[in-house]
């Protein structure tokens, strides 16, 4: 017997963000080239942007990027913004505080690749 029904993946990958506002339209842009994003892939991504003590634009910047970038991907996403800076502050949040039980693979990147 053949199962026809098709498995999804369910991703997500992590945006670590402090003070970025001139790099991270290009890194989602960037991130979005990719073919996980593909409407014809077998995976479900979820981007969470943590954007930690920023004195920038960059929460505005993002949400505005991916927002836009939902019209053209397969993807949704979530922004968290941290009153605390600093990459392991951040990085701690996402492991302990964002939900993982759906979620079958995990992907961490820096705003500034």
């Amino acid at each position: 017997m053949v199962d026809n029904v098709k498995k999804y993946y369910r991703v997500t990958i992590i945006v670590l963000a402090h003070n970025e506002e001139s790099v991270i339209q290009k890194t989602f842009l960037s991130l979005f080239s990719q073919t996980i994003f593909s409407k014809k892939g077998s995976f479900l991504p979820h981007i969470v942007c943590v954007s930690n003590g920023c004195t920038d634009s960059t929460h505005e910047k993002a949400r505005a990027i991916l927002e836009q970038g939902t019209r053209h991907h397969n993807f949704s996403f979530s922004l968290v913004e941290l009153n605390e800076a600093g990459k392991s502050n951040a990085w701690n949040y996402a492991v302990h505080e964002i939900e993982h039980d759906e979620n079958e693979i995990f992907i961490f990147l820096d705003a500034d690749i």
